[in-house]
């Protein structure tokens, strides 16, 4: 009798504790945000809340919606699905972080109109559309551990007074690697005046490495023909080696 006397009491302090937790004030976070990072205001409770407007270094991200699921508490590991949205950018995913510091995001979806952030990686004019799914995406020590999924870009163009057209692309990263190294996508052209083999592998500190094989076909712009010239002679069968490094 005892021991059922305790039992209810031990689950009746935990049904309070949920209550008062599932009804906290989504409000009480703002203090515990990082340096750099700040909501204009938040709104809803700790567990099912939304940020008006996301701010990180000075970028905006539009508003953020999410709901946190308490089942994963119990085995040691933070569990939410997060919604950011902005005018040229939408981002959805489940996302996990355990004990350890990794980070675990399933059906990740992105939608992004390049240009409508200032990515320090990206060229400011550089424009296009950009689709993602992934299945999975994991992160930990400051870099991507393991990827698999698919990445679309379309309809790239270049230049503000000459608009180069550079085609449309596909990045894909066929599973999630299980040993030390990064996670690496295969590159290929869907189209338009450059054929493009290749690929993009994940470097530390998070960064990337972009290399492969490129040629011009018959309706690329004499300035583009031009601009190949530079990456050196082409071989055999008209092909040049291209690289590029950089971090985020």
């Amino acid at each position: 009798m005892m021991r059922g006397s305790r039992n209810l009491l031990l689950a009746g302090f935990l049904s309070f504790g949920v209550t008062l937790l599932v009804g906290w004030p989504a409000r009480s976070l703002q203090s515990l945000l990082p340096a750099g990072v700040a909501c204009s205001a938040l709104t809803g409770t700790v567990w099912r809340g939304h940020c008006a407007q996301l701010t990180v270094q000075g970028l905006r991200f539009g508003s953020v919606d999410w709901q946190l699921h308490p089942s994963r508490l119990l085995l040691g590991s933070l569990s939410a699905t997060l919604r950011l949205d902005q005018p040229g950018l939408m981002l959805a995913s489940k996302l996990a972080i355990g004990l350890t510091g990794k980070v675990e995001a399933r059906d990740l979806d992105l939608r992004l109109a390049l240009g409508a952030l200032p990515l320090a990686a990206v060229p400011a004019d550089l424009r296009g559309r950009v689709v993602a799914h992934f299945d999975a995406v994991d992160w930990r020590d400051g870099g991507v551990i393991a990827l698999a999924g698919r990445v679309e870009a379309s309809e790239l163009t270049r230049g503000d007074r000459e608009l180069l057209r550079l085609g449309s692309y596909e990045v894909v990263f066929d599973a999630a690697p299980s040993g030390p190294d990064a996670p690496t996508g295969r590159i290929k052209d869907l189209g338009g005046p450059l054929e493009v083999t290749g690929s993009l592998q994940f470097t530390r500190p998070p960064g990337y490495l972009l290399q492969g094989l490129v040629r011009s076909r018959p309706e690329a712009s004499p300035t583009l023909q031009r601009q190949l010239e530079v990456l050196g002679p082409a071989d055999a069968e008209g092909r040049r080696t291209f690289a590029q490094e950089a971090t985020f």
